[in-house]
């Protein structure tokens, strides 16, 4: 009975230890996995930002390179003889299109071409008389060109 005790006690002492460092094996491979995936989650974060930055350089860059809706539109009003008035500015692929009322429309082709911001102006309705409105109602289109504003003169 004293050696069945003894060798009890003795694998006791043996296997207590060898569980113990079972437990924290397997506490640290869990913590070594948790941390393998907050690295990935990191690594797909960096990425994410990296890509956002490329974007925002891009936006910037286009900014700085591309005048904006407004820079068009100020140029129109610049353009436009008083009296005239526009009813409805589009800006979309590259062009400018415009409908509107004028004392005489026929000259808004020669004034709009002479900016270099528009080109190959023309009417894309015909020039109708408004009685109603004591003018002339125009629609007209024109490509986007001239000169690009630089970062200098952009805020």
């Amino acid at each position: 009975l004293g050696f069945v005790a003894t060798a009890v006690l003795a694998l006791g002492l043996l296997v207590v230890p060898l569980h113990r460092a079972g437990t924290r094996l397997a506490e640290a491979e869990e913590a070594a996995q948790s941390a393998r995936q907050a690295a990935v989650h990191a690594e797909a974060l960096s990425r994410r930002i990296e890509a956002l930055a490329a974007r925002e350089t891009a936006l910037v860059d286009r900014r700085r390179t591309e005048p904006r809706a407004l820079d068009h539109l100020a140029e129109v009003t610049r353009l436009l003889p008083d009296g005239s008035y526009l009813i409805q500015m589009t800006l979309a692929g590259g062009k400018l299109s415009m409908t509107g009322y004028a004392a005489r429309a026929t000259p808004l082709l020669g004034i709009v071409e002479r900016s270099d911001r528009f080109a190959a102006a023309r009417f894309t309705e015909p020039v109708l008389p408004d009685a109603r409105m004591g003018a002339e109602r125009f629609a007209i289109a024109a490509d986007l060109a001239g000169p690009r504003p630089n970062a200098e003169t952009r805020p």
